[in-house]
């Protein structure tokens, strides 16, 4: 039996109370979801590392950089710091402290 409560006017009750005096339901809907997550989370992250283990690792050709797919200072930065036939890095673990500046306007 499901208790209405009248509050101004206005029926309370219903589906709220059912998820109310059912707790149970709620931890389970939330453990699901959690675990839900961190599965797919974990196919995700084993697809990338598996799509980057195949990729190996190659060589830097500047032809690669000369498109129309890179603005122009990623290209010019790229020409300054890469030579010919370097080994490409696949991966790299990067640590940052401070605050990155989101405002158009510039520094806070």
């Amino acid at each position: 039996m499901t208790r209405c409560v009248e509050v101004n006017g206005l029926h309370r009750g219903g589906a709220a109370s059912v998820v109310l005096k059912r707790p149970s339901w709620a931890m389970s809907a939330v453990a699901y979801g959690a675990a839900r997550w961190k599965a797919r989370t974990r196919e995700l992250r084993d697809r990338l590392e598996a799509e980057r283990a195949d990729a190996g690792p190659g060589v830097f050709d500047a032809a690669e950089i000369g498109g129309e797919g890179l603005p122009d200072p990623v290209r010019r930065y790229f020409r300054a710091v890469l030579t010919p036939g370097q080994p490409m890095v696949a991966a790299a673990d990067i640590a940052h402290e401070g605050r990155f500046s989101t405002n158009d306007a510039g520094p806070p």
